[in-house]
């Protein structure tokens, strides 16, 4: 069970990767969403996963963030399509793997694992490598 405060940390630490994606939300908005049925759905559609790849990779420097061709859609028929893509940051000493979500004009981030290559005993000493790594990711 966590503690309030490795929730809060958490809480940072997503809105860190959250932030640092923000122009990437906004070139994924701009795919049709049908593209991205086709990518986790069908298994022919190389070309297209490879583009939404390119896309993905190219907001960051090279071999930081990664795309690779995992994630979910969900079609609802009222509401809102979901799209939740699973990233991985490896960069100066941090490795987070974690989905981002689009749904409408909402978005988020979820962390599924992050370590770090010198971790601390200091969450927060940790949480600003993080911070750094995502930002100095960036193209």
């Amino acid at each position: 069970m966590q503690t309030n405060s490795s929730e809060s940390i958490n809480s940072q630490r997503e809105t860190i990767l959250f932030e640092g994606c923000h122009d990437l939300i906004a070139a994924l908005r701009k795919v049709d969403p049908v593209q991205f049925v086709m990518v986790f759905y069908s298994g022919q559609t190389l070309g297209i996963a490879e583009q939404l790849r390119d896309l993905i990779e190219n907001h960051f420097k090279p071999n930081t963030v990664s795309f690779e061709f995992t994630g979910e859609c969900a079609v609802p028929w009222a509401g809102s399509f979901t799209v939740a893509l699973d990233l991985e940051l490896l960069h100066a000493g941090v490795f987070a793997f974690f989905r981002l979500y689009l749904c409408g004009n909402e978005s988020s981030v979820e962390i599924n694992h992050i370590s770090f290559e010198t971790a601390g005993n200091d969450p927060v000493e940790n949480t600003n490598l993080l911070k750094d790594a995502i930002h100095s990711a960036k193209a």
